[in-house]
């Protein structure tokens, strides 16, 4: 349970002050579906959306590559002074209006 939820066994345990994650240290594929909904970030795609339901992380421009295929480590936030490239096109919405429905 510790390993899926990036945290020790001492914290679900309560019996820490507080728990906050290293950014500095990358997610196990195995804890994506506990960030559904949430950003991640890769050196090599910039931000990504995972979408737990469907085993996805979505794109900015909303394509989508599948948890099996990610080839990069994953991060909650970026490291200090790194950037993706910026989207140059319209957002697509799109992935987050399917998710309501």
């Amino acid at each position: 349970m510790a390993d899926l939820y990036g945290g020790s066994s001492d914290f679900l345990l309560g019996r820490c002050e507080s728990h906050i994650q290293d950014s500095s240290l990358p997610i196990s594929l195995q804890s994506l579906p506990a960030l559904h909904g949430r950003p991640v970030w890769s050196a090599t795609y910039g931000w990504l959306l995972v979408n737990a339901a469907d085993r996805l992380l979505a794109f900015p421009d909303g394509h989508t590559l599948p948890f099996v295929d990610i080839a990069s480590k994953l991060f909650i936030s970026a490291p200090p002074l790194s950037e993706a490239e910026p989207p140059n096109g319209l957002p697509n919405i799109q992935f987050l209006c399917s998710e309501v429905q």
